[in-house]
């Protein structure tokens, strides 16, 4: 019988690999568009993943979940992260979010070579394709790592 978290490991499991193809292919096409692709593939792969570890969480272990967005985040750090996800992974997720956020809200996105920038908060940051490769990675592992009942 399916659990109430798999739709949500599937969903993360199903956008990992299109996050893995785009990478793949940002090689042969270097465009910006796939760099924003890439962010936004890894951004649902990770709130599938950290869904399918609040529902796994609430099942298991009768954790309380919030409808906001901000509380679940929270209950993630506090309550899951300590007693099934290593925290360097879990800041891992946490980053991927923010990246997307602020890809987001940036009114400046420009690609050089295997970076984009983007003027976050009147500061800019450079993100490169080496480092969303390396979270991707990251994120594998933890989808691979996801608890069997």
């Amino acid at each position: 019988m399916a659990e109430i978290w798999d739709e949500s490991l599937t969903w993360a499991k199903y956008h990992l690999r299109i996050t893995k193809r785009l990478i793949e292919n940002y090689y042969n096409y270097e465009e910006k568009r796939f760099i924003i692709g890439i962010i936004n593939e890894i951004a649902l792969t990770t709130s599938h993943t950290i869904n399918a570890y609040l529902l796994y969480s609430h099942k298991t272990q009768n954790t309380k979940l919030s409808i906001l967005a901000s509380e679940r985040i929270k209950t993630f750090k506090t309550k899951i992260t300590p007693k099934l996800i290593p925290r360097i992974e879990s800041n891992q997720l946490i980053r991927i979010l923010n990246i997307k956020k602020a890809q987001k809200a940036s009114p400046i996105q420009y690609q050089k070579n295997e970076k984009i920038l983007l003027l976050i908060k009147e500061e800019y940051q450079t993100i490169s394709i080496k480092e969303l490769t390396q979270l991707t990675n990251s994120l594998e592992n933890t989808i691979k790592t996801f608890p069997k009942p």
